[in-house]
Order: structure tokens, then C-alpha cells, then sequence
């Protein structure tokens, strides 16, 4: 299981609980529409660019069932053996720099989705927990989001929620 997988699980469980934030414009721009499915994408560097398959019914999957479909959505992206369906569908995306040793970078949403998390490296950093320094891995996470579709201080929610979920595992897994 890897930290990609974790956050796509993180994130199904926020939008089920943020529905706003999973939702879309219609091409028109006429109407918002709300969507049940948590279907998230996660950018994939390949030498033809990059690429965003998207894991499909991310709600109604455990971790396990998350990474063996986002493992087997790499492989075929990276092979370019990935079909138009698993590229299409998306209701949320994940860009993830962490590997390259980026700490905080601002991605640009993924039209017509009505939100883009940005996830930098994990770093050892000293933090304040009880009173005391101590050593915790960090990771930075940022956001863009559609205002036609969701105002600040609810997206704020969700930001919120999501990072309690990470910061506490075992509210992503239960």
C-alpha cells in the first residue's frame, strides 16, 4: 500500500461527507451537478506526459481493492496500454510531486472536476505534540478549487476534515 492509496481513500471518505466538493458544471455552465461515485484520479508522469487514470467507485473500495487497481492503472499508463475509460470519469484528482522531492507546488484544476490536491514529499520535521518537540513526518497539501461550484469556507471544511483523516489513519480505514 503506498501514500497515493491511503489519500484516494482519504479523499472518497471527505467527499462523501462534502458532496459539494465532488460535484461538476455542466459543459454550459449552467447547472452543478452532484455526483454519488468518488471516482478519483491520480496524475501519472509517463514519457508521453502526463497522465490521470482515474479509480473508479473509490467509496465502496477498501485499500486494498484501491491499490490493486491504481497499481494496475500505472503499469498500463506507463506501457501506454490504458484505455479511453479509465481515463474519463473523473470527479477529483491527486497530483502528487513528493517523489521528486518537492515540498509544496499549487496544481491546476483538472476540468470539469471542482477540485485539484497538490501532495509534496514527506519530511522529518520537528513539530509540537503535548508540550513537547518531537520528530514527525510532514507532508504539505494544497488545493485549487472551482468558486463557481463551492465557496471558501466550505472547501475549508473539507481541507479540514481531510487532514484529520490523515493525520488519524485508523477514520480512513474504519
Amino acid at each position: 500500500i503506498s501514500y497515493n492509496d491511503i489519500l484516494v481513500k482519504a479523499v472518497s471518505r471527505a467527499l462523501q461527507e462534502y458532496p459539494m466538493v465532488n460535484a461538476q458544471l455542466t459543459k454550459d455552465g449552467s447547472e452543478i451537478v452532484v455526483y454519488d461515485a468518488c471516482n478519483v484520479g491520480v496524475g501519472v508522469a509517463t514519457d508521453r506526459g502526463l497522465y490521470v487514470p482515474v479509480i473508479k467507485n473509490c467509496e465502496r473500495k477498501g485499500i486494498l481493492d484501491i491499490a490493486a487497481d491504481f497499481a494496475r492503472l500505472v503499469e498500463s499508463t506507463r506501457e501506454g496500454s490504458t484505455s479511453s475509460e479509465d481515463m474519463k470519469g473523473g470527479t477529483f484528482t491527486i497530483s502528487n510531486l513528493g517523489m521528486y522531492d518537492i515540498e509544496t507546488f499549487t496544481a491546476i484544476i483538472n476540468p470539469p472536476e471542482c477540485c485539484i490536491m497538490a501532495v509534496g514529499s514527506m519530511i522529518k520535521k520537528p513539530v509540537v505534540v503535548d508540550d513537547e518537540i518531537v520528530i514527525r513526518p510532514m507532508m504539505n497539501m494544497s488545493f485549487s478549487f472551482d468558486h463557481r461550484i463551492i465557496d471558501g469556507a466550505p472547501a475549508a471544511e473539507f481541507v479540514k476534515r481531510l487532514k484529520g483523516m490523515i493525520e488519524n489513519p485508523m477514520d480512513i480505514l474504519l
